[in-house]
């Protein structure tokens, strides 16, 4: 018997029409930052977006929304540089340090640390060969120019912000309308962002608020000429275009009631991040630390070694090897995986563990075990294109099945990351974790609070 029960004519031979969709309508909205039109990036300046509870039916898309703001560069008299080219250093969110997102009555649902760094971990662990090997190419940074007319295009693989023609006499700013840059992206976030899937209903909400912290200039921006003096900057206009849907007010008090659990409230699943950081210094030969994360479900860490120490063309968005020979993750003493991570050239299993944590399944002749050290994760002084990331899987079942919480209960656990170097290194390290993790987000349509549990 082979276990096969009755027959069936294949699906490109079922003409099954799916259901009509309730009568709706698209609509995007935009809001103005409510705390001022221009903001200082050196001064950590922070822009907040109010968005409203909204009644009559409307739904609104995160993932469909986006952040529109102009970057000026500024920079003091006499400190510019001849021939040197601005960059932004990982893309539009490299200029935002901290991202928190609450409810109109203040309850915390989001709050991620080094936004700018976890953006530039996704992005280059999710995208696509070029954006991964290469910086500058997340967004299309300003225009891409010849070989001819940008000395090192070739070089950076991106587009420039600025070239400095000569040494300048007089500071940039937000009146010159030559030196500034429009910028639109989505917010790498789960709760509102990219990795949001579900539609929320504003009619049930209070609303939300969304604080953006400003990143400092010498960590947002880079430069093609070593030694060339950290540029500042300022975001003029801050605008929120929210991607919404309304539909009947009737269908949605059905939508809304249907969606209620037993006790009235309405729960969305997502997943949120958290960032912690571990300074490694230069004779460090090893390392051991606590994550201090509780939840019910933590779905993977990931980790690398960025320069503690930022200078204006060898800095922050690095992310380095730091010499690092192995891993291993320990809960409750209980070690994850069996053994250490071999994370030596050429690299073959630690990128072979950072994919099994993203859920990528490679084939035998794209399997990454032969990658170019040379470019990608050398450890020089000239270090722009270092973008070493490591991983640890700790989901049963993601991409196998319709559930969900799949990932590691350590409510009441200690975790503990131990590797070990080959090498002491030259400069001081902050050894940087993001650690994803499943929530819920609770909505009470009594009261429009909003709240989140893990």
């Amino acid at each position: 018997m082979s276990g096969k029960q009755g027959t069936a004519v294949s699906d490109h031979m079922k003409y099954n029409v799916k259901p009509t969709a309730v009568r709706s309508e698209n609509l995007l909205n935009n809001i103005k930052a409510s705390n001022g039109n221009l903001f200082d990036g050196d001064n950590q300046h922070e822009i907040i977006f109010e968005i409203p509870a909204m009644a009559g039916g409307y739904y609104l898309d995160a993932a469909g929304s986006r952040i529109r703001f102009s970057l000026y560069l500024g920079e003091a008299a006499g400190r510019g540089t001849t021939d040197n080219e601005i960059f932004l250093d990982r893309g539009p969110c490299s200029l935002i340090e901290t991202l928190t997102i609450h409810d109109a009555s203040g309850h915390l649902l989001e709050s991620i640390s080094n936004l700018d760094s976890l953006y530039s971990m996704i992005e280059m662990c999710t995208n696509t060969p070029d954006v991964r090997q290469y910086r500058s190419v997340f967004n299309g940074e300003g225009a891409f120019e010849t070989v001819s007319d940008v000395q090192s295009i070739n070089q950076f693989k991106g587009g420039r912000l600025y070239r400095e023609a000569a040494a300048l006499t007089t500071p940039f700013c937000p009146s010159d309308f030559t030196t500034y840059h429009k910028l639109e992206f989505v917010l790498p976030s789960g709760v509102f962002g990219q990795s949001c899937q579900k539609y929320y209903p504003l009619s049930a909400m209070n609303g939300f608020r969304i604080t953006l912290k400003l990143q400092q200039g010498i960590k947002a921006l880079y430069n093609s000429v070593d030694g060339a003096t950290a540029h500042t900057y300022f975001i003029s206009d801050p605008t929120l275009f929210l991607n919404l849907i309304r539909v009947d007010p009737e269908v949605d008090r059905g939508i809304i009631d249907g969606a209620k659990g037993p006790d009235g409230k309405i729960r969305i699943h997502t997943h949120s991040w958290r960032t912690y950081s571990k300074a490694i210094a230069t004779s460090d030969t090893s390392f051991e630390h606590v994550i201090p994360i509780n939840v019910s479900s933590l779905k993977a860490i990931f980790f690398t070694f960025q320069e503690t120490a930022a200078d204006t063309i060898r800095h922050y968005g690095s992310f380095y090897t730091r010499y690092l020979s192995s891993y291993q993750l320990f809960v409750d003493g209980a070690p994850i995986p069996a053994s250490p991570v071999d994370t030596l050239p050429p690299y073959g299993e630690a990128v072979s563990e950072l994919c099994r944590a993203w859920h990528v399944r490679h084939g035998d002749s794209d399997f990454p075990t032969c990658l170019t050290g040379g470019k990608v994760y050398r450890e020089t002084d000239d270090n722009r294109e270092s973008n070493m990331v490591y991983g640890i899987e700790l989901e049963s079942f993601s991409g196998k099945s319709n559930t969900i919480e799949s990932g590691l209960n350590v409510l009441n656990s200690v975790l503990q990351m131990r590797g070990t170097f080959s090498d002491t290194a030259d400069d001081a390290y902050t050894l940087r974790f993001y650690c994803m993790f499943d929530i819920f987000i609770v909505i009470d349509p009594e009261t429009g609070v909003t709240t989140i549990e893990f």
